[in-house]
């Protein structure tokens, strides 16, 4: 189950299973070499913060994404 973590709140559902739990299409799940990946297509500025993949009571994977501009 992948979760997006927000400071001072609880932890959002994002994907549980094959199924997608928001109603944001950019959110995707990705199966590569038998590994379930988390997707953001077109991520933007407010998509930063701390998003999680766990199983059962174990933290499978953890990632903060920090989106940055160039101009």
């Amino acid at each position: 189950m992948w979760f997006r973590l927000y400071e001072n709140a609880y932890p959002q559902p994002l994907i549980l299973g094959d199924r997608q739990l928001i109603d944001d299409q950019r959110f995707m799940l990705r199966t590569q070499n038998n590994d379930r990946h988390l997707e953001i297509v077109g991520a933007r500025i407010d998509d930063q913060g701390y998003y999680i993949c766990k199983t059962g009571n174990t933290i499978r994977s953890s990632y903060n994404l920090t989106i940055t501009s160039i101009c």
